[in-house]
């Protein structure tokens, strides 16, 4: 191709640039830059310097000024964001940013309400740790006033098996003192019977168990002993279901 070739074929392309090329066609703009690479060999074969020389361009920042620039010159536009491009931009930002939003609402309401069911459960298991203890204070009420062995082999120490569950499964701070507590019961029910027996195995006692064992001078130090320990296991875990108590409605 000659250099008029070259120019015409310019001329040319600006003129259908006018017409088609504001529409930013992508196969109209390859042509052009074809034209121009083909522009610029023949301005070679001629020995003028060619177009991408012509004032310095060295950077690809400059290159891309320079092509805008030519760009405008023939009348084609490059393509820029439209104000609607914009509008679908911002609006599905603020879909997204919606979504995100509900997602987070609905996992911290989703949270807040497994704490307070939570909160919930271990109230009620607390309450039933309550009256198992009660149970076993009325447990040592009964063998207390019992007259024979019949009557304290009558009375196991089944009622502490609740009160020993529940701190394993939801209160593991207070095995200790539950533990401290029964083992207390039990000691003084084994030693209980033990006293009934050097009685004899059918003997019965005028008196009820306990004011016979505090007014017996062979039992009545042993039995203070094991009663004080008893009351001080079960205000030490009287105490610590409070304090658990106290800590889940504060927090609550």
């Amino acid at each position: 191709m000659t250099l008029a070739e070259s120019y015409t074929s310019l001329w040319t392309t600006r003129a259908l640039g006018k017409q088609n090329l504001r529409k930013n066609s992508p196969r109209l703009v390859m042509r052009l830059l074809q034209t121009c690479s083909a522009a610029n060999k023949a301005l070679q074969r001629t020995g003028l310097r060619p177009v991408a020389e012509l004032g310095g361009v060295a950077s690809a920042g400059d290159r891309l000024s320079s092509l805008r620039t030519s760009s405008a010159k023939l009348g084609i536009h490059m393509a820029e964001p439209s104000p609607d491009h914009w509008n679908a931009i911002i609006a599905a930002g603020s879909v997204l940013s919606g979504v995100i939003v509900s997602q987070a609402t609905s996992m911290f309401a989703a949270w807040l309400d497994r704490r307070r069911r939570k909160k919930g459960t271990l109230l009620a298991k607390l309450d039933e740790m309550m009256i198992a203890l009660e149970q076993a204070r009325n447990w040592w009420v009964r063998i207390s006033q019992a007259t024979t062995i019949r009557d304290l082999q009558a009375s196991p120490l089944t009622e502490c098996g609740r009160l020993q569950t529940l701190p394993i499964l939801y209160f593991r701070h207070l095995e200790t003192p539950v533990a401290d507590y029964v083992n207390s019961l039990r000691t003084y029910y084994l030693w209980a019977i033990a006293c009934l027996s050097r009685l004899g195995p059918n003997s019965e006692l005028p008196i009820p168990l306990d004011t016979w064992l505090r007014m017996s001078d062979e039992h009545s130090e042993q039995t203070k002993q094991h009663c004080t320990t008893m009351l001080e296991c079960q205000q030490r875990l009287i105490l610590a279901m409070k304090a658990t108590a106290h800590e889940l409605l504060t927090n609550s």
